[in-house]
């Protein structure tokens, strides 16, 4: 049976998840997950070091209207992710609020 061209390169890995995997590999995956969170974590540093200096050098012109998302542009993330580094600049609690629509 041929596969679809919508299944892409991966599925032959993705069809046989259950093989057991290699020492070897899993390391190696293990080594590269690691590494991936240690640099997103330096990145999150740098952006609540860069957003703690414009906290003191703007004061309360930091918190106008619509700079979350200025700001988010200019770091390149999501406004969300500013909301999250700026409550936790301030010691806050961030709490995700999930909205249901009711038809």
């Amino acid at each position: 049976m041929a596969r679809p061209q919508s299944w892409g390169k991966g599925y032959a890995q993705r069809a046989r998840w259950h093989q057991r995997t290699s020492h070897v590999v899993a390391y190696a995956r293990s080594s590269g997950r690691r590494r991936y969170n240690a640099q997103r974590h330096r990145a999150m540093l740098r952006r609540r070091l860069i957003l703690r200096g414009l906290m003191k050098k703007l004061g309360p012109a930091f918190f106008t209207s619509g700079m979350h998302g200025r700001l988010a542009k200019l770091l390149g993330v999501s406004r969300p992710t500013i909301t999250r580094d700026i409550h936790a600049l301030l010691g806050r609690p961030y709490q995700q609020v999930s909205v249901r629509v009711i038809a």
